[in-house]
């Protein structure tokens, strides 16, 4: 548990280290609001499209543990390109590509955690959610700090470095960790699985969960790419001082969603809390 947790933090860490981060590329690279928005949004989109293929793959490859160690070291990657170049349309290359190694982990360690402790699955999960939060606090608050004496470009190249350190701890963490492979036999043809999952659309239950989250996303992702703009270019505040509300936000978002569900849904019939 804690090797894929110390994993899920580091996949976090480079999402919320860039809200900071993203007034200082805006203004450098002379980008406006709508540019901005347009950069967020493609992210977003591309994360999308990935997000179901990604795990189709975790089902169909099975090899999770690597998986998971590739989407940890990968993370840091596009933001180091980032800070090689000035062309807009690398920049939405590379930004669109971004979030790869976070959906990629996000399956692959959950149905680990599920296999794992399959009598304390409510409790893997708040503790995933906690690996998280860790991440999405300490990010903004660290490389915060570090802006006051480094430039943007400096931080994005140098940051890449935790991501390759993470995914060798987290391998040596999981060296002795067996999870089950599929075997072949068992594995569904790519037919059988996209019927399996067109049939998901269908469930008006899930298309509503998955409608309420789309919301709930849209209004945080405004919230978390404009608020930094408008504390540094309005407010003039310090990048220390930007990284501090998204640091307390975080630190508050996973404070409430991990212990109020830890043990209630571990339980048959208890899943509303951690839905909810």
């Amino acid at each position: 548990m804690v090797g894929i947790c110390v994993g899920h933090a580091m996949t976090h860490w480079y999402p919320g280290a860039f809200t900071v981060i993203l007034p200082f590329f805006a203004q450098d690279l002379g980008l406006t609001l709508t540019q901005v928005g347009l950069l967020i949004g493609l992210r977003n989109v591309t994360g999308t499209l990935i997000n179901l293929p990604g795990g189709m793959l975790v089902d169909i490859v099975g090899r999770r543990k690597l998986i998971m160690g590739l989407a940890i070291a990968w993370t840091g990657i596009p933001y180091l390109l980032l800070g090689l170049t000035y062309n807009f349309v690398l920049i939405a290359l590379f930004l669109g590509v971004v979030g790869v190694g976070n959906l990629l982990f996000h399956p692959a360690a959950l149905s680990s955690l599920s296999e794992l402790y399959p009598t304390r699955r409510g409790f893997a999960t708040a503790m995933h959610q906690l690996g998280a939060s860790f991440g999405d606090t300490l990010g903004p608050f660290c490389i915060g700090i570090v802006l006051t004496w480094a430039t943007w470009r400096q931080v994005t190249l140098a940051n890449a470095i935790p991501g390759i350190v993470m995914s060798i701890i987290f391998w040596r963490l999981m060296r002795h960790v067996q999870l089950r492979r599929p075997r072949p036999a068992g594995r569904l043809a790519l037919r059988s699985y996209m019927q399996a999952v067109s049939s998901l659309f269908k469930n008006a239950n899930l298309v509503l969960l998955a409608l309420l989250g789309g919301a709930r996303s849209m209004t945080q992702s405004g919230l978390t790419v404009f608020l930094p703009i408008y504390l540094t270019t309005v407010s003039m505040l310090s990048p220390a001082l930007v990284g501090k509300p998204e640091s307390s936000r975080a630190l508050c978002r996973g404070a409430f969603r991990t212990a109020s569900a830890a043990g209630r849904s571990s339980r048959p019939g208890c899943s509303a809390p951690a839905s909810c």
